[in-house]
């Protein structure tokens, strides 16, 4: 992943470079099981620069199941639509 940044550096924006360097950190926790020995969770950040602070873009991804026939107009209850609920 370093030498990636390093190769592209002219290509990448401090964004993409954030990003980058944060799913590496991401990557690694979930490889090593580390969230067993209550290490890790997710991973995100700032850059500060001469424009001012810059929050990381959203990366997140939930898995979620879904049953979309159960959607109805101005009757759906989400907790019948998305499982499991507590991700939403």
């Amino acid at each position: 992943m370093c030498l990636h940044i390093v190769d592209e550096e002219s290509n990448l924006t401090d964004d993409d470079s954030l990003v980058l360097a944060n799913s590496a950190h991401q990557n690694l926790m979930i490889v090593q099981n580390s969230m067993q020995f209550d290490v890790g969770g997710i991973f995100t950040g700032l850059y500060v620069n001469g424009e001012g602070i810059t929050w990381q873009k959203d990366t997140m991804y939930i898995i979620y199941r879904t049953n979309l026939s159960l959607l109805k107009d101005d009757q759906s209850n989400i907790q019948d639509v998305f499982t499991p609920i507590a991700q939403i």
